[in-house]
């Protein structure tokens, strides 16, 4: 039996790893793949997995998943972005949010013959949407910010809401019809009140404290695993203090965290982030091969129905009567409408109740909860991953790589001559250490600066939620422009990180390092230097000309192309045509 249990576990472990290797060569959220997976690893397949002999082990393991996802969610979820969007925000979980619940329980009853409490238990979880399934889909598509912060935003604090209410409705499942429902109002205010007081006070206290002393310990790595043994021993103590108040606890101590913005930050969310994806592929293996869908053959055509009707009636209908009189447009509504994929929180947490109240004769009711929710998880993350990107194209929500922002790394001459031309089409920024350099700026056309050092790790996630998703390395120094491109490669991908090369008379730690990167990362032209390029540009022997390429001459060295609603950075050996944007260096006069 042992040897069964362990061969589960890592079975499952290796099946959830091939699944989200797979998800991200293919670029789409992993949960089908787990699902497929669990299918056909499970009593139903190959029968090579069997969660039901982990017993109470299967419940423990998910609720340190909920602990941690959540904590990892809250931790990546800057709280400077919900200015974008605060009234929209506040919305969702005002409206939108109840609706979805209320309806969800309706149709359940009506379809599935449901209880009264079993209905209100199933409304309470499927109101999470999850960050496991709509990060991925983030992550592949480029929305406009403000959609891509209020679908973070209901992720994240939806699964908080959703694992209370459940708590809430599992009481009421189990409480005996002449008990006072005041008990039920009393749970719930402890669980808020003890999840945001113990929250804030641990995120402080591990932001402030217990996390810079491991990190003055000189072990890189240290923060990272004293931050999850903090957070998974709050998790536990705020479930003793108060049963079920442990999520929103590890929620609010991982967005204090975020809030105070320590430089520790990035190794401790990557930490997470692979610890998260570790027990997220292991759980939704082992959950998915514990549920048996022919159990309810018959309910299976209305299980469906529910979940079609959960995701192209409740959820618009929420959203859309949410969002009137905002900012958010109709398209940008509609966008959102479609994009509530169900994740890991819901399948989870019906998972636990059905476990859990095995003994109360109440298991038939949440198999078919957790079967129905299988299937919403199924055909609703189906049809966001698939349709995403057309579905954003259509409504004209999604943002090309040609009109994100673009970071010039170094102020000169040339960087702020492209710039000026640069601004008229997208987003443009500086970074550079030099003060007197950062003056010289002129924000008054549109075009920003931070001075900072462009290898702190801290600015880029912030750039890249305001827009800015390229850049380009323009010091003087070609082996700093060559560690800078390899730094922000990690942040922006290595399609979107250019260099130019500063100038053509190198050392040997120069030329090395530009042998490091492929002519792909080298901006405009392998024989351009820009310090040269500079000097030109004072002197007034050379200058920036928006032309037809039509009309280039062969010594024309094209810096951006003029495309769709943007502009497109020139790589080393690329073809041009169109509007260009060219270095034109003055012709000699003869003599």
């Amino acid at each position: 039996m042992e040897q069964e249990a362990l061969q589960t576990i890592i079975i499952a472990l290796c099946l959830g790893t091939v699944c989200y290797v797979l998800s991200k060569k293919l670029k789409v959220p992993a949960i089908l793949f787990y699902l497929v997976a669990g299918i056909a690893a499970g009593p139903l397949g190959f029968d090579s997995i069997h969660p039901k002999l982990l017993g109470h082990g299967l419940t423990n393991l998910v609720e340190i998943a909920v602990a941690i996802i959540l904590f990892e969610g809250a931790l990546s979820l800057p709280s400077q972005r919900m200015e974008m969007v605060p009234i929209a925000i506040q919305r969702i979980f005002m409206i939108s949010i109840p609706l979805t619940g209320i309806g969800s329980a309706f149709v359940v009853m009506y379809f599935l013959g449901l209880s009264l409490k079993a209905a209100i238990f199933f409304g309470a979880i499927i109101i999470v949407t999850g960050p496991t399934v709509i990060s991925p889909i983030l992550k592949s598509i480029t929305v406009k910010n403000k959609i891509e912060v209020i679908l973070r935003f209901e992720a994240i604090w939806g699964d908080c809401i959703g694992v209370l209410l459940s708590a809430i409705a599992l009481k009421f499942l189990v409480m005996d019809d002449t008990a006072s429902h005041k008990i039920l109002v009393t749970s719930f205010a402890s669980q808020i009140i003890l999840g945001i007081i113990l929250g804030v006070g641990a995120g402080v206290i591990i932001g402030k404290a217990i996390l810079p002393w491991s990190a003055k310990l000189g072990d890189q790595g240290l923060p990272s695993m004293v931050s999850l043994a903090s957070v998974l021993g709050i998790f536990w103590f705020s479930n003793h203090l108060v049963e079920s108040s442990g999520p929103l606890c590890v929620a609010v101590t991982g967005f204090t965290i975020s809030y105070l913005d320590e430089p520790y930050l990035k190794d401790i969310r990557h930490f997470k982030d692979q610890v998260a994806m570790l027990f997220i592929s292991m759980l939704f293996v082992l959950l998915s091969a514990f549920i048996n869908p022919f159990d309810f053959t018959p309910l299976i055509p209305k299980m469906i129905l529910v979940a079609v009707i959960l995701g192209i009636v409740i959820r618009p209908f929420a959203i859309m009567l949410a969002l009137t009189n905002t900012s958010i447009s109709i398209n940008e509504r509609l966008f959102i409408s479609f994009m509530g994929p169900r994740g890991i929180i819901a399948i989870a947490v019906a998972s636990y109740a059905s476990l859990a109240l095995k003994a109360n004769g109440l298991n038939n009711e949440m198999n078919i909860i957790v079967c129905t929710i299988f299937i919403i998880i199924f055909i609703l993350g189906a049809f966001a991953t698939i349709f995403s990107s057309l579905l954003a194209k259509i409504l004209r929500v999604s943002v090309t790589e040609y009109e994100s922002g673009i970071i010039f790394v170094g102020i000169n001459p040339f960087s702020m001559e492209i710039a000026k031309y640069a601004v008229n089409y997208v987003p443009v920024k500086f970074i550079d250490t030099n003060p007197s350099q950062c003056s010289l700026i002129d924000e008054e056309k549109g075009m920003q600066f931070l001075c900072r050092n462009a290898l702190d790790d801290h600015i880029y996630s912030e750039l890249a939620e305001t827009g800015f998703r390229r850049a380009i390395a323009l010091t003087p120094n070609d082996a700093l422009n060559s560690l800078v491109v390899n730094h922000i490669q990690a942040f922006f991908g290595i399609n979107s990180v250019f260099k130019s090369i500063a100038s053509l008379k190198e050392n040997a730690l120069d030329q090395a390092a530009k042998e490091h990167h492929p002519l792909s990362t080298l901006a405009f032209d392998k024989n351009f230097n820009f310090i040269e390029a500079s000097k030109k540009i004072l002197e007034g022997k050379a200058s920036i000309v928006e032309k037809d390429a039509s009309l280039s001459e062969e010594k024309d060295i094209p810096i951006f192309q003029i495309k769709e609603k943007g502009i497109k950075i020139i790589r080393s050996g690329n073809k041009v045509e169109g509007k260009v944007i060219y270095y034109v260096e003055e012709k000699k006069e003869l003599i």
